[in-house]
């Protein structure tokens, strides 16, 4: 079923990228070929090859409208050198075809996790949903008692959502995180908008503090020392604290600790 599903939708594909996926995945003799038995087939180099198959595997992720066929992506995802493709260590093409597969990723694995923990620069490829899922999963692996993803709730401007309970007083820590992916580092303007709208829905939600996370850091400022704005209840985290938590992070031995990020405050 899996093999007919995928033939109907490779059918629509040009001649070269179908024929290229079927020697790659096996599709209709079981065979799988590597990259340099498909490359010698054509009398192109890997690097095409690989290039080819990464289309190929875009559009059937975006075309797939089977449960086995995206049961078939969504094994590809998690583990794409095995046993579908074999992974030959140092070989370019297969590292350009990984980091592909992370661009296109629509969702957080612990492999996408497992893989940003060795390929620190591919957070910058990572889309933003997905980056976001990321930081919210850092929150949860360090024991805060709910996390949420509520950038799409029109009842805050935060995008996670997160109560931390500090001891046996009972008391709760409310975070209003804020991320910025944008290639390009948070000025005070940003700041004060987060400070604003934390300040605003504090009655409503009761937020303690106040996180902006930016991949791409923050802008030296004059009017106000970081110190200061610890002091107004609002933290900065860049790049390099990503990477110390990616690092630092501990996997849930079900998998990921927020698989369900999703909800509303």
């Amino acid at each position: 079923m899996l093999e007919r599903e995928i033939r109907e939708v490779l059918n629509t594909f040009p001649e070269m990228e179908r024929e290229i996926f079927d020697l790659r995945f096996g599709v209709t003799d079981g065979h799988i070929r590597t990259v340099d038995e498909v490359a010698k087939q054509f009398k192109t180099t890997t690097k095409n090859v690989i290039l080819v198959e990464s289309k190929a595997l875009r559009k059937l992720r975006y075309t797939s409208r089977t449960r086995t066929l995206k049961q078939f992506l969504e094994k590809y995802q998690i583990d794409p050198f095995s046993p579908i493709a074999l992974q030959e260590e140092g070989m370019e093409p297969e590292r350009i075809a990984l980091r592909d597969l992370i661009v296109c990723a629509d969702k957080l694995t612990p492999f996408l996790i497992s893989h940003l923990k060795k390929n620190v620069n591919d957070l910058n490829k990572i889309q933003w949903k997905v980056f976001e899922h990321l930081i919210a999963e850092f929150f949860a692996s360090w024991g805060y008692t709910e996390v949420r993803l509520v950038g799409r709730d029109n009842k805050t401007s935060a995008d996670i959502f997160a109560i931390r309970k500090v001891d046996q007083s009972g008391v709760d820590l409310r975070f209003f995180v804020e991320i910025k992916k944008t290639r390009k580092k948070v000025g005070i303007k940003v700041i004060n908008q987060v400070y604003g709208a934390m300040l605003e829905e504090r009655p409503r939600i009761g937020w303690h503090v106040g996180m902006i996370v930016s991949l791409y850091g923050f802008q030296s400022f004059q009017k106000v020392t970081p110190q200061e704005l610890i002091y107004k209840g609002i933290e900065l985290r860049g790049r390099e604290d990503v990477i110390e938590w990616l690092q630092s992070y501990k996997p849930n031995h079900n998998g990921l600790w927020l698989p369900k990020p999703l909800g509303f405050i």
